[in-house]
């Protein structure tokens, strides 16, 4: 497990943690919350995560916990997620919403998300159905990188348990994005805090 020193050249200038800017895509949003929980440059932990600064988005975020190298499990899936998966994702391998071809592509991903870290963009594509996946490093109590929180996006054409790899983006944590196409576009959700909603842990 990779144990996460933030090196003296990272530098990012906090948000407030429970105000994500509703003019965001939800990948957007998910990669500003996780920002603005960020402390000195250093990676967000996972014990900050409050649900109810990404209420308005909770349907695309996912939380995994890496289990071995290249294989992290679902702890925390929104209704996108098991709408792509057919079913309760949650406690299953990431991989199993992928094709058996592209598996050995999202594992080494996942490495480079844990080791570096970096944030991982991933274009997902399964028939004429395409969306898109970020996956964040965050640490556990522990201080060590083997944890994501990450959010997806789709249309309606992308379901089913075999998700393609059609394109990915790997950069440095805290560097900035590029555009995604349709999902740079994408029309903005409200936000509005929720405070009965609380995480269920796995």
């Amino acid at each position: 497990m990779t144990t996460y020193t933030r090196p003296p050249e990272a530098r990012v200038i906090p948000l407030d943690p429970g105000i994500v800017p509703a003019r965001l895509t939800p990948l957007r949003q998910v990669e500003a919350y996780w920002i603005a929980l960020a402390t000195e440059g250093g990676l967000p932990s996972r014990g900050r995560i409050d649900p109810r600064a990404l209420e308005n988005v909770l349907d695309n975020v996912l939380i995994a916990e890496r289990i071995a190298p290249g294989i992290a499990r679902l702890r925390i899936a929104g209704a996108l997620m098991t709408r792509l998966a057919g079913m309760e994702p949650r406690g299953l391998p990431l991989s199993a919403l992928f094709s058996v071809s592209a598996r050995a592509e999202l594992s080494r991903i996942l490495e480079t998300v844990f080791d570096a870290p970096a944030v991982a963009e991933i274009g997902l594509r399964s028939g004429a159905g395409t969306g898109w996946m970020i996956l964040l490093p965050m640490l556990c109590d522990a201080g060590r990188v083997n944890r994501v929180l990450g959010a997806v996006t789709a249309d309606a054409r992308l379901e089913g348990v075999t998700l393609d790899i059609a394109e990915k983006r790997l950069r440095p944590v805290y560097a900035p994005p590029r555009a995604m196409g349709a999902e740079a576009a994408e029309a903005p959700a409200p936000f509005a805090h929720a405070p009965h909603l609380r995480l269920v842990r796995t």
